[in-house]
């Protein structure tokens, strides 16, 4: 068993000997290099739009924060229409930090751009030749492009965010800081990748700040929308409890539950389909149903007609019909909502949860023809240690196979993670890096649109590598 100290001296080199090789590399000046800082002195001014993006804004401060902690000079911020009147000093570098008139002014540029339901036109540029570097990228919706080459850039530059807030920062002294000439473009190969834990005070700012330096996205999940436990209870006619209760799901006692839809009933099919309707209406990209935690059901006869049975949540041998998927009867009744919903708004999308007893897939013909579902795959009774790879693992072989065929359904499935071993101690020392390395690549082969998973505060917990190898991969 490795001991704490020994931890923190492994995490101690770890730190000096990314910082050191990460300085390897930029000393001394070579050809075909832009200067931003000599022997502490500032060569080079930053560059904005005169109505820069939110995004453009705090990643031009963002870069001349870490640049003059790096070397004590301060880059002066200016816009693009200063800039084009003011005469700079010979060799003086600009640094154009996202779209702006000048890099308008740059032929096949092509600043990553756009905004569809699919998410994926996120991306950035970094382009450094002569006198000029740009840092922009796609900053529409939830995208932060421009904010991510900036920290690409600081990130070749030595600096490393180890944890959130200062305490976890690597910033290698410098007074003299150069940047080589380059090309690069990146596109991340998942629209959703995040994760989320409770926080106190300042703690959830620090971790947004840590999540975009290291290039992961707290925004585009809740972007679309995610499905919340109880999320129905909104969409549900509350004032026809008394006057239709075959409208609502009819308990095993034979009472009917006010919280869940009967995911039969025409008449509340249709009550649906007027409520995402009025979503569209109201702009609203997406409506995000989840049902109440636990395994909610329908025991009318028309609901049970369509369930397959089948025990979704392991074996439970006394209760075995209360945790029997549902998958069939509540996959048909959102599927026909959507139908429904697109013959108007063909646009319109539903995001729901597989989850608990709806977590395996549905076999429904013509289901998401439209293409319009999101499907957040949240497999609670998983192994929360093993690779889908391990082949000791049956869990995670059977979590891998509904995984995959979710993937074949549906276009957009995200996965949410539970990081920790909770149905053991949420105390329990979980190290799950290698996990996350090996499962990382074999959900992008498998198609899937990312992940946000549910973590816990303490970082020590399953170590601060599985972080950062997340984050990174």
């Amino acid at each position: 068993m490795l001991k704490a100290g020994n931890a923190v001296v492994e995490f101690c080199l770890l730190v000096m000997s990314a910082a050191a090789g990460a300085l390897a590399g930029l000393t001394g000046r070579a050809a075909g290099r832009l200067t931003l800082v000599r022997d502490g002195e500032p060569q080079a001014s930053i560059v904005v739009a005169a109505e820069p993006t939110d995004n453009a804004k705090a990643a031009a401060e963002e870069l001349r924060h870490y640049i003059e902690k790096m070397s004590g000079a301060q880059l002066q911020i200016v816009t693009d229409r200063d800039a084009q009147d003011r005469k700079f000093p010979d060799g003086w570098s600009l640094v154009l930090i996202g779209p702006s008139a000048l890099t308008d002014r740059m032929a096949g540029l092509a600043i990553p751009a756009g905004l569809t339901k699919n998410l994926r036109e996120e991306g950035f540029i970094i382009w450094c030749e002569g006198n000029q570097l740009v840092l922009a990228g796609n900053d529409e919706g939830p995208y932060k492009g421009t904010r991510y080459a900036v920290c690409e850039l600081l990130h070749r530059l030595g600096v490393r965010w180890f944890l959130p807030g200062e305490f976890g920062e690597v910033v290698p002294r410098q007074e003299t800081i150069e940047v080589e000439e380059m090309e690069l473009r990146q596109r991340p190969d998942f629209p959703v990748r995040d994760f989320w834990e409770h926080a106190r005070g300042n703690m959830a700012q620090e971790l947004r700040d840590w999540k975009i330096h290291n290039r992961m996205n707290p925004d585009s999940a809740w972007w679309t929308g995610v499905p919340v436990d109880s999320s129905v209870r909104s969409y549900m006619p509350a004032d026809q409890f008394e006057a239709h209760p075959e409208w609502f799901a009819l308990n095993e006692d034979r009472t009917r539950n006010p919280h869940m839809p009967c995911m039969t009933h025409p008449d509340m099919t249709k009550h649906f389909v007027e409520r995402v309707k009025a979503d569209a209406r109201a702009g609203k990209r997406a409506s995000a149903i989840g049902a109440d935690d636990g395994a909610p059901r329908c025991y009318c006869e028309s609901c049970m007609k369509l369930t397959s049975g089948f025990d979704g949540m392991g074996s439970n041998e006394r209760a075995p019909q209360q945790w029997a998927s549902i998958s069939q009867e509540w996959f048909h009744f959102i599927n026909t909502i959507l139908d429904e919903v697109n013959k108007e708004f063909p646009d319109q999308v539903i995001v729901t949860n597989g989850y608990a007893n709806r977590d395996v897939p549905p076999e429904i013909k013509g289901f998401n023809k439209s293409g319009n579902l999101v499907i957040m795959f949240a497999n609670i009774p998983a192994c929360t240690i093993h690779a889908y790879d391990d082949p000791g693992c049956w869990q995670m072989q059977r979590q891998g196979q509904m995984l995959r065929r979710w993937c074949e359904l549906c276009d957009k499935v995200w996965i949410y993670n539970y990081n920790y071993t909770m149905l053991v101690s949420k105390d329990t020392i979980t190290p799950m890096v290698h996990r996350i390395r090996r499962n990382i690549p074999i959900i992008k082969q498998w198609g899937a649109w990312g992940f946000l998973d549910q973590d816990e505060a303490d970082w020590s917990m399953c170590g601060v590598p599985t972080r950062l190898v997340r984050a990174r991969l």
